[in-house]
């Protein structure tokens, strides 16, 4: 799981950010799994976020 640099820094100035993540394959875990591992994650701490489970989108998470 990552964010830039540029969307730590826009974050300032918005409600949101966006959580980047991926899957090399060798932990035998998908790109896929890992994206629902990390909205279940958000939503569980108390996040909103929006998620299209499409792996070439990246991850929503509202800041309000």
């Amino acid at each position: 799981v990552y964010y830039t640099r540029q969307d730590w820094e826009d974050s300032v100035d918005r409600d949101f950010m966006y959580l980047g993540f991926g899957s090399d394959g060798t932990a035998g875990t998908s790109a896929e799994q890992i994206g629902a591992l990390v909205v279940a994650s958000c939503v569980k701490a108390g996040l909103t976020v929006e998620w299209s489970g499409d792996t070439s989108e990246r991850i929503l998470v509202s800041l309000k």
